[in-house]
């Protein structure tokens, strides 16, 4: 049985406790929610990758 990982999404109230973020609009916000999730995923995979070059050099 594998464990079934749940991810979060910010939201726009949460985005906007950040200093410089109070005032945005809604879609300033949404924008900028979309922006995070891609980088997200981007550093996501970037670690993935490294962690398997770290575990083949490992296994050399």
């Amino acid at each position: 049985m594998g464990l079934k990982k749940s991810h979060k999404r910010i939201t726009i109230e949460e985005l906007r406790k950040f200093e410089g973020l109070e005032n945005i609009t809604d879609e300033e916000a949404e924008e900028n929610i979309i922006a995070l999730e891609k980088l997200s995923v981007i550093m996501f995979e970037l670690w993935k990758q490294d962690q398997a070059v770290k575990s083949k050099k490992k296994a050399q």
